[in-house]
């Protein structure tokens, strides 16, 4: 596994040198594998732990720490799962048709139900609504994708189904949030008989109504080698209205149906006009079923985090080898930082936590794994000793309304950067030889990290500004 270790430097105001306390390794996350189970969605609840479904396991429930609390399991096949306002859980997926369940607290069934009579009836994705009542997405028997209102027992109210090839569909709907106009958003994928299947985005007023849609195909794909193939799976509203969405975009090679796959992100404004558009490499050998089924979520610094997978070409030339990939971007889609994790190998689902953090979901193989990560995509933060006699710079107050650093007599000058606790790089700061400075005037309280990056040290300090 590859973490990028850091070095954390403690001061306590000594006036010549910077103290070092060796403690090995301070845990900032973990890694726990759930056998027989597919982990494709995963929430924080109400208690500090998280919930997590996908296949037979309808609801595995564990602590903050990734323990396993209770898992039970009612004969379906579930994709997606949601705690609802009054502590109990919704979960969906098909069994004989679009199946939905409703439990307590402690996953004991409610009451379930059942919509359409045959197996490719299914649903993807639930969200619950503002009048207590649920949204369900996913496909018809018929290739339509399918879009179910009920109330709060399950009930329905009224149900569309939407193809954009109504002669010949071939369309799918896998995830939906209520917006902010109490309509809808929903993201999949529509093709039209045997040619490529395209991105797809829909947005709906509160009863279903189509207001308008987009499809994305990614035509940096195309070359001699065969058409694109483009698929839709997450989407999200941030909070001034614009929805992104995320999905996959790969390169059909004819015979051999492999492909090197991009993740692809795309913003819209809430008139559905695109605002940007990413695709990130994910450089791996994988057939268009749609193994690349990336999550994504809003971050409360205004951006997103995503996860899929990713080939490690690099490490495993000639190999395929892929880890589960996490990767923090900015508002504009700039990548911010991204992480690797070779435990699991596919990622599904991501939440940011309460301590700013995330909670990722995925499996490899028959194996189900969550993810929990600080705000930086670490494990674990490794402390080292300093190996030289006199620290590159003292934090003289390294907490407070303002931050003090020195530079030592005798060492030579420095560039330091300054990240927020998202990892987005906020201040830069120059130390010139035998010299001290104040920080943090015009920024906001909260954790920041001091970095060094002169010659061949890349020093990491935490100093957090207050009120």
């Amino acid at each position: 596994m590859h973490f990028r270790p850091i070095r954390i430097r403690f001061s306590f105001g000594v006036p010549a040198i910077a103290l070092c306390v060796i403690v090995g390794c301070l845990n900032a996350g973990w890694i726990k594998s759930y056998p027989q189970t597919s982990c494709l969605s995963v929430q924080q609840t109400n208690d500090g732990g998280y919930v997590t479904s996908g296949g037979s396991v309808n609801l595995l429930k564990v602590d903050e720490n990734g323990n396993e609390v209770w898992r039970r399991e009612y004969g379906g096949s579930s994709k997606s799962i949601q705690q609802t306002t009054d502590g109990g859980y919704i979960v969906v997926g098909s069994k004989n048709g679009l199946w939905i369940l409703k439990t307590d607290r402690y996953g004991d069934s409610l009451w379930t139900r059942t919509y359409g009579s045959y197996n490719g009836d299914e649903a993807n994705c639930v969200t619950q609504t503002n009048d207590g009542g649920y949204a369900i997405i996913g496909k018809r028997w018929t290739n339509v994708l399918w879009l179910l209102k009920t109330d709060s027992l399950g009930d329905t109210i009224w149900t569309r189904e939407y193809a954009s090839y109504p002669s010949s569909p071939r369309d799918v709907g896998n995830c939906i949030k209520q917006t902010s106009d109490s309509g809808y958003v929903i993201s999949g994928t529509t093709r039209h008989m045997n040619s490529p299947p395209l991105f797809w985005l829909l947005k709906t007023d509160s009863i279903g109504d189509t207001i308008w849609t987009r499809t994305f195909y990614d035509r940096a794909k195309e070359s001699g080698l065969g058409p694109s193939y483009n698929f839709g799976y997450s989407v999200i509203e941030d909070n001034v209205g614009n929805y992104v969405a995320c999905g996959a975009s790969e390169q059909d090679y004819g015979a051999t149906s492999n492909a090197d796959p991009n993740l692809t992100i795309i913003k819209y404004n809430s008139k559905g006009d695109s605002l940007w558009a990413k695709a990130l490499y994910a450089g791996s050998r994988w057939t268009h079923q749609g193994d690349l089924r990336p999550g994504l979520a809003f971050t409360t610094d205004d951006g997103y985090v995503v996860t899929g997978f990713k080939w490690m070409r690099e490490e495993f030339p000639n190999q395929n080898i892929y880890y589960l990939w996490l990767i923090k971007i900015n508002s504009l889609g700039d990548i911010l930082w991204s992480r690797t994790y070779e435990q699991a190998r596919n990622g599904f689902s991501v939440q940011q936590t309460s301590d700013g953090g995330f909670i990722v979901a995925g499996r490899y193989y028959g194996t189900g794994y969550l993810i929990k990560t600080d705000s930086l995509g670490l494990l674990e933060v490794k402390e080292e000793p300093v190996s030289d006699p006199l620290p590159s710079f003292e934090l003289i107050t390294p907490i407070g309304r303002t931050i003090t650093l020195r530079v030592p007599e005798g060492s030579t000058p420095l560039n330091l950067v300054v990240f927020d606790a998202s990892g987005r790089m906020v201040d830069e700061i120059q130390l010139a030889q035998s010299t001290s400075l104040t920080w943090g005037e015009g920024f906001s309280p909260g954790v920041y990290f001091i970095r060094e990056s002169s010659g061949k040290t890349s020093l990491t300090c935490k100093v957090i500004l207050v009120k």
